[in-house]
């Protein structure tokens, strides 16, 4: 049971991390990554830069920026480029530090024979050295590399590989756990069918096996995962400046962990999953956004020992967003609900941030 409950917390965090990963716009407006058109999508289908041009961009939570980047067209191609603090963790493959830092993200995007497609690359490392009162050493290094390719106009496809290792050492300098290698590969897609000027549907599909392992205290333990992921997206304009967007889907996520003394299966089903945001306009510089997240699940653990154990339930996330215009200017905002019933500081005295998330974009090419 232990195990069981363990694996049942970081599966909440995958599942609320890899949406969480996307921006303050996409966020707050259900988690909405695959079925929102959005320039956070260039993270996933990097052929998108081509029409994301000519624009900066700084992301800051907790008082501090989490990325920031530059998109610059050169003539018939489009170069971005990005530097972040932000944590990659492979959800499959024990990091000691709880993840990789970010360093570096390069983007390439043109259009060869009307099929826009793109290419990136990012590199990830850390490593943290014995000194002061803190004797303990871990040291790491990733690189991801993506291509995307947009066919039929409307179909979006990618394709990303990744990899990393790392070592972890106790104060004595003797290496306690390292990574065995990892890699991951991802394919996504999505179609955009445009059903009328109010009606536009987004089917689409997500694939992703990885595979790896570590030796903590010297006992190897490897690591096979495959994840599923299939839904059905719309966005629904009732007035040109008013858009409702929703996502129906199912994930499945497969995996065996081998270990002295046997094998570990683990099989963990999103059914469903569904995510839904609305967004409009308070004047012609401000934009409401609220948005929610519901999540049915159902884990199931076989143990070496042939023990099996399921544990099911469901999780609710909801959102409120605001953004502010003004020209090539804007602000994104995730905000604190608890604003609204503290008030402002000058007024109330009660402390605590207006926003959680803000994202500052300036867009010189207008």
């Amino acid at each position: 049971m232990r195990k069981l409950t363990a694996f049942f917390c970081i599966v909440m965090m995958l599942t609320a991390g890899v949406s969480m990963a996307t921006q303050t716009r996409q966020l707050t407006l259900g988690e909405n990554n695959y079925a929102l058109m959005d320039e956070e999508n260039v993270f996933m289908w990097p052929q998108l830069l081509a029409k994301y041009q000519e624009l900066g961009t700084i992301d800051i939570s907790g008082g501090a920026i989490d990325r920031a980047g530059v998109h610059q067209q050169m003539g018939n191609f489009t170069l971005g480029s990005y530097w972040s603090t932000m944590k990659w963790m492979d959800p499959y493959m024990p990091y000691p530090a709880g993840g990789l830092d970010e360093k570096i993200q390069l983007m390439y995007a043109r259009e060869l024979g009307g099929m826009p497609f793109g290419f990136t690359f990012a590199l990830f490392g850390n490593g943290h050295e014995m000194t002061g009162t803190d004797k303990t050493a871990h040291s790491g290094l990733g690189l991801n590399l993506g291509f995307g390719l947009t066919l039929m106009e409307n179909l979006e496809t990618s394709l990303s590989f990744s990899s990393f290792s790392w070592e972890a050492k106790d104060a004595s300098g003797a290496t306690v756990n390292e990574s065995e290698g990892g890699t991951t590969i991802t394919i996504q897609a999505r179609y955009w069918m445009m059903h009328d000027d109010k009606w536009t549907f987004v089917p689409h599909f997500s694939f992703q096996t990885a595979s790896g392992g570590h030796k903590p205290g010297g006992t190897s333990i490897k690591d096979d995962w495959t994840t599923l992921d299939i839904g059905f997206g719309d966005n629904y304009w009732p007035t040109k400046d008013v858009m409702f967007v929703d996502d129906i889907g199912i994930r499945m996520m497969s995996g065996k962990t081998d270990v002295a003394g046997g094998t570990e299966e683990t099989d963990m089903w999103l059914l469903p999953y569904f995510k839904g945001g609305m967004e409009a306009p308070l004047s012609d510089k401000f934009t409401f956004r609220f948005g929610g997240v519901r999540e049915w699940t159902v884990n199931t653990v076989k143990e070496a020992d042939g023990d099996e154990e399921t544990v099911s339930g469901a999780t609710t996330r909801f959102y409120i967003g605001a953004a502010y215009n003004r020209g090539p200017f804007s602000a994104d905002f995730h905000v604190d609900p608890g604003f609204f019933t503290r008030g402002p500081y000058l007024v109330t005295g009660a402390s605590g941030p207006l926003a959680f998330q803000v994202s500052l974009k300036y867009m010189w090419g207008m």
